[in-house]
């Protein structure tokens, strides 16, 4: 009888959500939100791990905190490693591992692989990147395009920035058929450069 009475509260709660109210939420959502906290650690924990790459060697290590302004109107988190590339187009670059975790009505958490540049005039910085990201819970796509612009101060081997991120499957660029549910989020930057 127990599976009887979860099916029925879903049931009610597709139903009431259907006419404009929300009685209770999900089990399956809530779930999920419980999970996003030991999800991110452990994909950082596992990342570590297995690119067994040595603080010192990274270009920079950065945490990310702000919130999301589109469907996520919740808290964000961004925790980034930059390391050196080759130059790209005459200007310094980097590559970007990210892990993000966000609250919120669409909470998740996603992996992101960027390429991005950097120019730093008299001790400003403004970096742009994009990559792909791999999002947890599905969106629209679990496979996302990531863009990141920040602009940002350098204080000693620290950095402090402004950076906006958007998720999407790139719908409106590609012309594919489907929902773009996309993410942006706005926050500040704390980086430490080695």
């Amino acid at each position: 009888m127990p599976n009887q009475l979860e099916s029925n509260r879903s049931e009610r709660t597709r139903a009431a959500s259907g006419r404009g109210w929300i009685v209770a939420e999900s089990p399956r959502r809530v779930s999920a939100r419980r999970r996003a906290p030991r999800a991110a650690a452990a994909a950082a924990g596992l990342c570590a791990n297995v690119l067994a790459i040595p603080p010192a060697d990274a270009d920079a290590l950065s945490l990310e905190l702000g919130g999301g302004n589109l469907r996520s109107h919740g808290d964000a988190l961004f925790l980034s490693w930059r390391r050196p590339a080759p130059v790209l187009f005459g200007r310094a670059s980097h590559y970007e591992l990210a892990l993000a975790a966000w609250s919120g009505p669409d909470a998740n958490e996603a992996f992101t692989l960027s390429r991005g540049m950097r120019f730093c005039p008299g001790g400003y910085a403004l970096a742009a990147s994009a990559g792909i990201g791999y999002v947890a819970e599905r969106t629209s796509t679990h496979l996302q395009f990531v863009v990141r612009l920040a602009l940002g101060r350098a204080y000693g081997d620290y950095e402090l920035a402004l950076a906006q991120r958007h998720y999407s499957n790139g719908q409106l660029l590609f012309g594919w058929s489907g929902p773009n549910r996309g993410e942006n989020f706005l926050g500040i930057e704390l980086a430490r450069r080695f």
